[in-house]
């Protein structure tokens, strides 16, 4: 099996260094040329199949030989597919998480509301508001 040859230290994940290796061996140049795959570009053709992890597991290998067998146009548009992909993930994160700021903000401003509505401060209450001069005073001795 092709994987497994070119995964050196049996790990089970491809690195660029062995991607690189095996696409340099002329057996596997040809028969990725019989694809339509172009193998000139190890560090193209590691991106387009690597899901951002920055190593390539089988069935990534796999499934991105297939996804990209064939045309050099389908070639070309398989990078922006990958790249799209990688974006739309990193958007439903982004979203996730500012729900959740959303739900902890709205959570940390009820107390306050409800606790403002149920114990009133007693400190205008038990204060009578300062004058215009009394106001004037205290400024100055700051």
């Amino acid at each position: 099996d092709l994987f497994a040859e070119a995964d050196f230290d049996e790990d089970g994940l491809l690195s660029f260094d062995e991607l690189e290796s095996l696409i340099s061996k002329p057996k596997v140049q040809h028969w990725f040329q019989q694809l339509g795959i172009d193998t000139s570009d190890a560090a193209l053709l590691f991106e387009i199949l690597d899901d951002g992890d920055n190593v390539i597991q089988q069935d990534e290998f796999i499934n991105g030989i297939t996804r990209i067998k064939g045309a050099a146009r389908s070639q070309d548009l398989v990078p922006l597919m990958t790249n799209l992909q990688r974006l739309h993930l990193q958007c439903q994160h982004i979203a996730k998480t500012c729900e959740k700021l959303e739900s902890s903000m709205h959570a940390m401003e009820a107390p306050k509301h409800t606790m403002s509505m149920t114990y009133p401060s007693p400190v205008p209450a038990l204060l009578p508001p300062l004058s215009e001069s009394e106001c004037a005073m205290a400024s100055r001795s700051m």
